[in-house]
């Protein structure tokens, strides 16, 4: 990012600390621009290759991938990846039974102010 700064600049503004501060802890997902730069994949394949084709241990990665359940953490790099990508949290596949719960509600027998709720929660709160 440093090198190429035309995807970030007109974005991030403050010190140069603050700058710092926003590249690496930024809701942004800028990252997106920078995957087909050679250099870049190259990083990738070489981080990937480091880690190698074991499990990486289940305590380390649960400290740095919140979110999933007990016994269900991917522990190969590449399954982390393809995971984060596909959104296979607790907290997505709670959210999707909470749509599915608050469009079914008789078929699920969900109590009225649960199913108010849920509607509530999965249209926006509007």
């Amino acid at each position: 990012m440093n090198e190429n700064d035309g995807y970030w600049a007109d974005y991030y503004t403050g010190t140069p600390d603050e700058i710092t501060f926003q590249k690496i802890f930024s809701y942004s997902d800028r990252i997106r621009y920078y995957w087909t730069d050679p250099a870049i994949a190259a990083a990738l394949n070489q981080l990937l290759h480091n880690l190698g084709p074991g499990d990486l241990p289940a305590p380390l990665v649960s400290q740095f991938f919140a979110g999933f359940e007990f016994g269900h953490i991917p522990l190969k790099a590449t399954d982390l990846i393809n995971s984060h990508i596909r959104g296979k949290s607790v907290v997505n596949r709670f959210l999707d039974l909470s749509q599915r719960i608050a469009l079914n509600c008789d078929f699920f027998r969900a109590d009225h102010f649960i199913c108010n709720s849920l509607r509530y929660a999965v249209s926006g709160g509007a």
